[in-house]
């Protein structure tokens, strides 16, 4: 009976949350130092800003929510999973595997005290109703974790083919002749080769976090949220290839020196905030089609003082 009245008080909850976060990053430190340093990587760049955003959603959609017992079943079944993928992880040596076990004991944690209290500066136990509410942010988390090798590589193979084909097409609409060997497009003087660092990925990876994002923001309808996400991987590859076609007209008309200043013109950051530019268009499309929704991006950045003291007697409607 002491222990669920401590829970239950605000100082308690937090204590425990902070104690079952800092137990839980110690038990699967491994995993997380290996994610942390696939973050100097092009590709996993975005990953230093996603546990930020998550932590500004989680403390967003706590405004309003009640003290409620946690659910142990599903709280301490996930810890259980996370567990055993540490033991899976560590006995392999496949660090990717303790990382996601860290995830899925994160989404324990909160289900169980509501690590919500430390990120969103308070604790309390969040329950199911609770959990639901966080569930978006927390998923959101899994976008920060690289990909295993060997899937990395077989996406960045057909990626470089798929750019490369697509890239091709574009260049023979503007009326240029050229063939594709493979991943090396012949120009006749000059050959192009569509190689790893062309294909496309450091762009795919961030656009796909920031898909989901903007998917979590946009209060509608759930196809149009589907249509969000699953449109960022068409975008990457149409703007890719579109880059890879303006290299190979520059080189036809202009020579290799200025396709070597487009290349470096449109890559990175450039060509990234273009499809951020194109995927907002389609969400302000979006919201036009049918009953009308909104976009929560002004509402998640302007913080309130309830989010950090205080408590609501109601549980707020904000969607998953």
């Amino acid at each position: 009976m002491v222990a669920v009245k401590i829970l239950n008080e605000r100082h308690g909850a937090l204590l425990f949350s902070v104690l079952g976060f800092v137990a839980l990053t110690a038990t699967f430190r491994d995993g997380i130092v290996s994610m942390v340093q696939q973050w100097s990587r092009k590709e996993y760049s975005h990953g230093w800003l996603i546990p930020v955003i998550a932590s500004v959603l989680i403390l967003h959609r706590r405004r309003g929510h009640v003290f409620a017992p946690g659910h142990v079943v599903v709280a301490g079944g996930a810890i259980v999973v996370s567990m055993m993928m540490l033991v899976v992880g560590v006995l392999s040596g496949i660090y990717i595997i303790i990382t996601y076990g860290y995830l899925v004991g994160l989404v324990g944690l909160v289900g169980l005290v509501g690590l919500v209290g430390l990120v969103g500066l308070m604790g309390a136990a969040m329950g199911r109703k609770g959990l639901r509410r966080v569930l978006g942010p927390l998923l959101y988390l899994f976008f920060m974790v690289p990909l295993p090798h060997t899937f990395y590589a077989a996406l960045s193979l057909k990626m470089q083919l798929w750019s490369s084909q697509l890239g091709v097409a574009l260049i023979r609409m503007a009326g240029i002749s050229v063939h594709l060997d493979g991943n090396v497009i012949d120009l006749g003087t000059y050959q192009l080769e569509v190689a790893e660092a062309c294909n496309g990925l450091r762009y795919l990876f961030p656009l796909l976090s920031f898909g989901f994002l903007a998917a979590l923001l946009l209060i509608d309808a759930r196809w149009k949220r589907g249509v969000v996400l699953l449109s960022t991987v068409p975008l990457a590859l149409t703007m890719n290839s579109l880059r890879i076609a303006m290299i190979g007209i520059m080189v036809e008309y202009h020579g290799i020196d200025a396709a070597e200043g487009v290349q470096h013109l449109m890559e990175g950051f450039v060509i990234f905030a273009i499809c951020v530019v194109v995927l907002l268009a389609e969400v302000w499309l979006l919201l036009r089609i049918g009953p009308r929704g909104r976009f929560l991006t002004p509402d998640v950045l302007r913080p309130r003082r309830a989010d950090f003291i205080g408590l609501g007697n109601r549980l707020a409607p904000v969607s998953l």
